[in-house]
């Protein structure tokens, strides 16, 4: 069929009816017009030998991009244990043979993971069939970098051997070697300007990954001429090391004999139980001697200032100074002597003392009291500004002595009155009414004499040349004489603080009401609630500032006035007057309760104190009506609403009035029927006698705005202008939704339901809130009962005055004394 050899055939040559039945005749004789154009190929055979060739030929790569099975090793080696000679160490030649067999090393290379061809390694290394592998014939690179630093460092081996030999100590023997110091290290690599990697050569002479090299491997380094025996004989010794280390741990944990388990732990448990005698003794005699100690003088602060640390030393340094305590404290033992002393001063001291000084402080006998000191100093650093201030202020002499009534008074100013006595037993321990404020902070004292004992030199300066000052010594003597009268009034002023908290809750209990002034008889009050005697009472009312010999809350604690001031300007830059503030607070009933007065203070940014400030307005229980803040606007205010009051109570009597005159003109159409238009419609007699409710006032909506399309395409929208304002913007934080405990599970058909009844229950509360809110406010302006009273009442006069009596009679008696005299209707 192929006669022409091109390779191709046609289908009319196998069956020539059949294709020409599918294919037609026109096609057929394409194809076999195409036949004829071909051309046969020129065919020439190629053996297998050639097409060998040209194979290797296309793939064949020259032998420096062969691959190096060695290196690779090398690679894996490094990339895994960081150095090849920690690998030959833990991995290949764990023994330490310095050689390995063939099978050895397959193993070896197994575990490693290399899946190469270990026979083509074998030859790479130009070794036998039966001949071992050596450290050298794997890695010679990494023995030509160790032969080339013991070439360039020669004689300073020696020296950084001896150097770190000395550093570790004498306990170091040269057959175990000792650590080189890797500073030390890295400094002889600067010096011989070693080429290679230092931290690569640290890691060759750290097989064990110490972090640090050895000097007994530099030591072998240094006496073996062939590097090549040096690295299996370090590594040998490095085995040998780890084998003993190994040894020790298993023989740690070797459970020995039983004879032998049972003595030790015979012996173990005697000793333990001596040693829990001792603590137990140890204990006792420590508590016996506290106990000892509070027995005789109250309180462990005070033995420490007067038996145990009498020099103020503080501390005891040891067995002796204690034996001392013990003996002025009367502590010694009926029998035994100096002796029985010592043995129990010995079990206290080992007992109280602390591990880091190895000494007795107080706080290790009493830590509340050096825990209150501290707690002292804070306080009077947070009340002063700093404790300088607080002894200036108290030591007004400058001498660094205060009596125990100032420094019990300077406890209730700091707020320190929970440890008032144990400070003063600790300070002032045999009652002598005097207490060094040296015991406190020695330094600070220092600095606040000094800078008392200048004031005062100014001071003296100062009326010195009182020639040239206004006043001269006549002023200083007069400052002088009042000061009687300042102690006086500073010291009633803290006993009404200490005794009712503060002068605005003394003021209500002793006076009364915080707007009445009082006199001098209100003032001698004052004195006998604290246990004061007249006369200081009389000195300081000569000081205090009076207006007609009256005395008024805000002149004699001047905050509350200053604080009043205050809010009156924060309310004027706020609203512009008190009675926008009014009219804009007021909740119907022209008073403010705290949580109204705080929202007040936040919106008006005021700074002062708003509690003391409330106090100081209250009138009720919790409420303060506006009168207080501005009597006049608030007397225009009530009136204003009264009016309102009043005009919508005769708009109601009007409504009244006109539905009566409704109703009667409808009784007299239905008396008179025939009179009625004869063009109105009829009504039937139950819409003659139904009442005419009032109707409910439509909501007027606004025009919507007039445009074209579905889309508002044209439309005008209103004109909407803002109010102007110059004050600040409301920062009240609104209504704001709960949390959502249910925000992580998902809507789907089974549970979407119940999600949106927690939305609309739980969270989206909004709207309920108000509702509470508003319901609270309305009930806290009229209670419920006042209003149920208020509608009855209401209805009663509504009823009153709808259902008048029905008689013919009385009607027409009432119809004709209106026409008689007008209408004259009285409201009650």
């Amino acid at each position: 069929a192929d006669s022409k050899g091109i390779g191709t055939i046609s289908l009319e040559a196998i069956e020539p009816e059949v294709t020409k039945n599918v294919f037609g005749l026109s096609r057929c004789k394409e194809a076999e017009d195409q036949l004829m154009e071909k051309e046969p190929y020129d065919k020439e055979r190629k053996t297998i030998m050639r097409r060998a060739i040209e194979q290797c030929g296309a793939t064949h790569r020259p032998p420096e991009e062969q691959r190096q099975h060695r290196q690779e090793i090398v690679d894996m080696l490094e990339e895994r244990f960081d150095s090849p000679i920690r690998a030959w160490a833990n991995l290949l030649d764990i023994h330490a043979k310095g050689k390995l067999k063939r099978k050895e090393f397959q193993t070896s290379m197994a575990v490693l993971g290399y899946t190469g061809n270990t026979n083509k390694l074998w030859e790479e290394l130009g070794l036998k069939k039966k001949q071992s592998v050596r450290f050298k014939d794997l890695c010679p690179e990494v023995i030509e970098e160790i032969r080339e630093f013991k070439n360039l460092a020669g004689k300073k081996i020696i020296t950084l051997i001896q150097v770190s030999e000395v550093a570790a100590g004498p306990g170091k023997s040269k057959k175990a070697g000792a650590p080189v110091d890797n500073e030390e290290f890295y400094k002889v690599m600067d010096a011989i300007e070693y080429p290679g990697d230092p931290e690569r050569l640290l890691r060759h002479l750290d097989p064990g990954n110490m972090g640090y090299a050895n000097t007994r491997t530099l030591r072998i380094l240094n006496e073996q001429r062939s590097e090549e025996k040096a690295v299996p004989q370090f590594l040998k010794k490095y085995a040998e090391n780890r084998q003993a280390l190994l040894e020790q741990k298993i023989a740690s944990v070797v459970i020995p004999p039983a004879k032998e388990l049972l003595a030790k732990q015979d012996s173990l448990r005697e000793s333990c139980l001596e040693e829990q005698q001792t603590k137990k003794e140890t204990r006792n005699a420590k508590e016996e001697f506290l106990r000892k100690l509070t027995n005789k003088f109250g309180s462990i602060a005070k033995a420490w200032r007067l038996a145990l640390d009498p020099e103020l030393k503080y501390a005891i340094e040891n067995v002796d100074h204690l034996m001392k305590g013990m003996k002025r404290a009367g502590q010694m033992p009926a029998e035994g002597g100096e002796h029985a002393l010592r043995t129990v001063a010995e079990k206290i001291f080992q007992a109280c003392m602390s591990k880091e000084t190895e000494q007795i402080s107080l706080d290790c006998l009493d830590p509340r009291t050096p825990a209150m000191l501290e707690k002292f100093k804070d306080l009077c650093e947070e009340r002063f500004g700093s404790l300088q201030d607080a002894f200036e202020k108290v030591d007004v002499d400058g001498v660094g002595i205060v009596s125990r009534e100032d420094f019990r008074m300077l406890c209730h100013e700091v707020k320190a009155t929970d440890g008032i006595f144990r400070l003063m037993e600790f300070l002032d321990p045999k009652r002598t009414g005097e207490i060094r404020l040296s015991l406190i902070d020695g330094e600070v004292v220092e600095d606040a004499m000094l800078a008392t004992q200048t004031r005062r030199q100014m001071q003296q300066n100062a009326q010195e040349q009182g020639d040239t000052i206004p006043g001269g010594l006549q002023h200083a003597a007069q400052e002088r004489a009042k000061r009687p009268a300042r102690r006086a009034l500073e010291q009633v002023k803290q006993r009404l603080v200490r005794k009712y908290g503060s002068i605005l809750r003394a003021w209500k209990t002793v006076q009364g009401n915080v707007t009445q002034d009082i006199g001098r008889d209100g003032w001698l009050r004052f004195f006998e609630h604290v246990g004061m005697d007249n006369r200081e009472a009389a000195l300081a009312w000569e000081l205090v500032p009076k207006v007609d010999d009256k005395l008024a809350l805000a002149r004699f604690e001047h905050r509350i006035g200053e604080d009043f001031e205050a809010l009156l300007r924060r309310i004027k830059e706020r609203y512009g007057s008190n009675l926008a503030m009014m009219l804009e607070m007021d909740d119907g009933s022209l008073s403010m309760d705290f949580e109204r007065f705080l929202e007040l203070c936040y919106e008006c940014q005021f700074r002062g104190n708003e509690r003391r400030l409330f106090e100081y307005l209250e009138q009720d229980e919790g409420l303060f009506g506006f009168e207080r803040i501005d009597e006049k606007v608030a007397k225009d205010l009530q009136e204003q609403k009264e009016k309102e009051e009043a005009k919508k109570k005769e708009e109601e009597r009007r409504k009244m009035q006109k539905k009566r005159e409704e109703r009667k003109a409808k009784q007299s159409k239905k008396k008179a029927p025939a009179e009625a238009d004869p063009w109105e419609e009829p009504e039937t007699q139950a819409s003659l006698q139904e009442e005419e409710l009032p109707k409910p006032k439509e909501a007027v909506r606004p025009k919507p705005p007039a445009g074209l399309g579905h889309l508002c395409i044209a439309m005008k929208p209103p004109l909407v202008k803002l109010k102007k304002a110059s004050s600040l913007p409301s920062l009240r934080i609104g209504v704001r939704s709960q949390w959502n405990d249910r925000h992580h599970i998902a809507d789907h058909l089974g549970n979407r339901d119940m999600n949106l009844i927690h939305m609309l229950t739980s969270v989206e509360t909004q709207e309920q809130e108000k509702c509470m809110a508003r319901v609270r406010r309305k009930i806290a302006q009229n209670p419920t009962m006042d209003w149920f009273e208020e509608q009855l009442r209401l209805e009663e006069e509504r009823n009153a005055q709808i259902w008048a009596p029905d008689s013919d009679e009385e009607d027409e008696e009432e119809e004709a004394g209106e026409n008689e005299n007008p209408v004259e209707v009285s409201h009650t």
